[in-house]
């Protein structure tokens, strides 16, 4: 099975390395990568769904049931859980100009 690779590696402070899950005590880089997560759990569906033909569609659902976490807001919350600075904007810097003082 070939896969999209959606991974972007650098750092907090630039390119960001996304995570599925992080490991208390443990700095990132001893985390679980999402791209790894999201490939792992997509096979692991292929498998259960072969016996009724679903390969394809389990797959699917594997790679995308935590794309959520690609979010610039969940990888903040995974940092600021385990006690890790990490300024990770969360939010536009847009200027409503007709709400500007």
């Amino acid at each position: 099975m070939s896969f999209l690779t959606i991974k972007n590696s650098g750092d907090c402070a630039g390119n960001m390395e996304y995570y599925a899950h992080s490991l208390e005590g443990e700095p990132p880089d001893q985390w679980q990568p999402l791209e790894e997560h999201l490939k792992n759990v997509a096979e692991m569906a292929a498998e259960f769904a072969r016996p009724f033909g679903g390969q394809a569609w389990a797959c699917l659902a594997g790679l995308w049931h935590d794309l959520g976490k690609y979010s610039a807001a969940f990888q903040k919350k995974l940092y600021d859980a385990n006690g890790i600075e990490c300024h990770i904007e969360t939010q536009s810097a847009m200027v409503v100009h007709s709400e500007a003082n």
